[in-house]
C-alpha cells in the first residue's frame, strides 16, 4: 500500500503484528537494520570481487540473515546496524 513504510503506518506492537494479513515489508530506517538487495547474485560477485570482497563468504556466514524471494539468482542479506551508525541511502 502507499505510504506503507511511514512511521505512523509502521507495526510496533506484538499486538499491530498478530492483526497482520498478508505481506510487510521492514522499514530499515525505524528498525536500525540494513539489506543488500541482489537483484542477479551472479552480476554481485563478479562487482564485489572486483573490490575485494567475497559474496559466498556474506552469504554463507554462520550469523548470517538471508531473505529469499524465491526467484532465481536473488537474495537479501539483512544486517542490524551497530549503534552510533546512520543508515545510508540506496543504492543501485
Amino acid at each position: 500500500h502507499k505510504g506503507w513504510n511511514l512511521r505512523e503506518r509502521c507495526i510496533a506492537s506484538e499486538e499491530a503484528a498478530l492483526k497482520v494479513r498478508g505481506n510487510v515489508g521492514l522499514a530499515h530506517a525505524y528498525s536500525r537494520t540494513a539489506v543488500i538487495d541482489f537483484d542477479d547474485l551472479a552480476r554481485a560477485r563478479d562487482w564485489l570481487a572486483a573490490k575485494g570482497i567475497t559474496l559466498a563468504a556474506l552469504w554463507d556466514a554462520a550469523d548470517a540473515v538471508r531473505i529469499s524471494s524465491g526467484r532465481e539468482n536473488r537474495g537479501k542479506l539483512l544486517y542490524k546496524l551497530p549503534d552510533g551508525l546512520a543508515p545510508l541511502a540506496s543504492r543501485k
